[in-house]
């Protein structure tokens, strides 16, 4: 190789011909060297080693676009969003789990983000896979999503995977209903008779998300199994101050006030507890109030039981899907229900029952 050193002068953009020539191979030797293991590729050590020393001098770079065209395979996944950002909002805990999987995988990541148009036409996600080199896809559409999307996806046997959205297949969501029951049973466990559960008032809004019917479905379910009376309501905390005021005061001034409530998200438990607080009940000593959140309550300095969202976990879990799904993209797979983190902060001295 030394030879070869002495006689050779680097060049710009060398081909597999070039470093062929250099080697004193044919060029197919060249593809082979450089694309496979050390042993079992039929060449000699020695020559092995003469083709990447010639790699090295001419500064060879294989084609990679090139091989991906040819292959078929592009190491990259498309998270597909809607421009409606209610409909597609995504945690960044959501999508850092996403891009560490795609990491352990070897793949990455590109965002496209479409109109309704584009999503439900005939054309686009076909295309898409083909103009931005995709894999398979991520989809974000997590409220209300056209009927249409997922017939094309299932029509053009596009790999795919939807997260925060439930369906029988090809879904990974978080376990929001399994969550609500839980927290509501471990209330019950440590005594309490009187709970209730308060959602969040969506106004009649189209795009409500699976969360806010699952949490308050796995509240009724633990309350009718321990033969509890279940008593639910619903305020809008941003739009109507005064009201959603009012009817927090009555209920905690009512002479059958609830000793626990359970809240759909942070803004309501938030409330509850400020109203409780003008009122000269404890929480959580007097009250116990338990939400969902992508954060710690405690964090905010507030003494709410919180049931943690998996959103890091959930993103994870969809890249293991869609890499099992892009094996045999004609055969969906069952869904999957990521259940919530519930080591939440210590609530009152009679009623740690996170220890």
């Amino acid at each position: 190789m030394s030879e070869i050193a002495k006689t050779t002068q680097l060049r710009k953009r060398s081909t597999v011909r070039d470093v062929a020539a250099l080697a004193g191979v044919h060029h197919a030797s060249v593809s082979v060297a450089l694309n496979s293991a050390k042993s079992g590729t039929g060449l000699s050590a020695a020559t092995r080693e003469r083709i990447l020393e010639a790699a090295r001098l001419l500064d060879y770079r294989p084609n990679s676009a090139a091989k991906m065209v040819q292959s078929g395979k592009f190491n990259c996944i498309g998270l597909v969003m809607g421009t409606n950002t209610s409909r597609s909002a995504i945690s960044p805990e959501a999508l850092y789990g996403i891009n560490m999987a795609l990491t352990g995988h070897g793949y990455h990541l590109t965002i496209a983000t479409l109109a309704d148009e584009d999503l439900t036409d005939s054309e686009t996600l076909p295309k898409i896979l083909k103009e931005r080199m995709l894999d398979g896809l991520i989809i974000n559409y997590t409220t209300n999503a056209p009927a249409q999307l997922r017939e094309l996806v299932s029509r053009h046997s596009i790999p795919s995977v939807w997260i925060n959205s439930v369906a029988e297949t090809d879904c990974v969501y978080p376990d929001d209903l399994g969550a609500s029951r839980k927290v509501t049973e471990r209330l019950i466990a440590v005594g309490h008779r009187r709970i209730e559960y308060w959602g969040y008032d969506f106004e009649g809004e189209t795009a409500i998300h699976y969360s806010s019917r699952h949490r308050r479905q796995g509240y009724l379910d633990a309350m009718a199994s321990a033969g509890l009376t279940a008593k639910t309501g619903d305020i809008h905390v941003e739009r109507h101050a005064t009201q959603y005021k009012a009817i927090v005061r009555d209920m905690l001034v009512s002479a059958d006030r609830p000793s626990a409530v359970v809240t759909y998200w942070p803004s309501v438990a938030n409330a509850i507890f400020t109203i409780a607080n003008e009122l000269g009940i404890r929480v959580p000593v007097d009250l116990e109030i338990a939400t969902f959140s992508d954060i710690w309550q405690k964090n905010e300095g507030l003494p709410i039981i919180t049931c943690q969202i998996p959103t890091f976990q959930y993103g994870q879990q969809a890249v293991e899907m869609l890499i099992e799904r892009m094996k045999n993209p004609a055969h969906p797979l069952p869904s999957r229900a990521i259940d919530f983190d519930m080591d939440g902060p210590l609530v009152g001295p009679a009623h740690s029952f996170y220890r």
